[in-house]
């Protein structure tokens, strides 16, 4: 009995999750920021429409600003690796930054923000390199401690 309420359990969070990310490509009617999130994901990820990472970021920029910390994480990413926008690491540090500092450590991107940041004070890449920085996001990542930059 308890084997099948956790395989039905198991298949609710598949179909939840695969809803999430399988977005239908809407023109972004509703504003919800995991509805802008979802838009961002279907270009980045090419689900329903051609995958298309100058069409992600714009979604993702309204998702950050409708408060969204995976949006602003995604964005990061894409800052960081030049998709679809101009690689710009100091843009990368600032959304990172701002996910990091969230106190829901449990969102998406928000423990792994920290550890980019980390690996960007560590190399100066978009900030001043500094080891101190670099120390502290990255035992925050490690689950050693919290900064005080995250309060």
């Amino acid at each position: 009995m308890m084997k099948r309420i956790l395989i039905t359990i198991l298949a609710l969070l598949i179909c939840v999750t695969a809803g999430m990310a399988e977005s239908e490509h809407k023109g972004g009617r509703n504003d919800d920021s995991m509805n802008l999130l979802n838009e961002g994901i279907a270009f980045m990820n090419g689900n329903g429409v051609e995958q298309d990472y100058a069409q992600a970021a714009p979604w993702y920029e309204k998702g950050v600003e409708a408060g969204d910390l995976t949006s602003g994480y995604y964005l990061g990413l894409l800052y960081a690796q030049g998709l679809g926008v101009d690689q710009d690491y100091k843009k990368t540090a600032e959304y990172s930054a701002s996910v990091a500092a969230s106190e829901n450590k449990s969102a998406t991107g928000v423990v792994d923000a920290g550890h980019e940041l980390a690996q960007m004070y560590e190399q100066g890449l978009g900030v001043e390199q500094d080891v101190d920085h670099e120390t502290m996001y990255e035992s925050a990542y490690l689950g050693e401690e919290e900064p005080d930059a995250y309060k």
